[in-house]
């Protein structure tokens, strides 16, 4: 689906959900990423948290800390758990 319609952001968060599961995280990043740069979309919070999550679990501390940062800045969904998951990172 992706590949046929990769302007979709909706299939671009599940493709990355779906890597991020497998623990191919280097491919989720992507897929987070593409959501995130496409700016005009209803999946840039979800995208930025697993992000985060990715760089979280491929020790990338510095990178998840920014990106978490982010999240608790926007007001997300996802603020309480990126002040934890900060925290825990500290």
């Amino acid at each position: 689906m992706v590949e046929s319609k990769p302007e979709d952001m909706y299939s671009s968060l599940l493709n990355g959900i779906s890597n991020f599961e497998i623990n191919k995280y280097t491919e989720a990043k992507q897929s987070f990423e593409t959501v995130i740069n496409e700016k005009n979309n209803l999946y840039i919070d979800q995208a930025q948290w697993y992000l985060a999550l990715c760089y979280v679990k491929t020790g990338e501390k510095d990178k998840a800390i920014r990106q978490l940062e982010i999240v608790k800045d926007r007001g997300s969904i996802y603020r309480n758990d990126a002040k934890r998951v900060i925290r825990r990172l500290d």
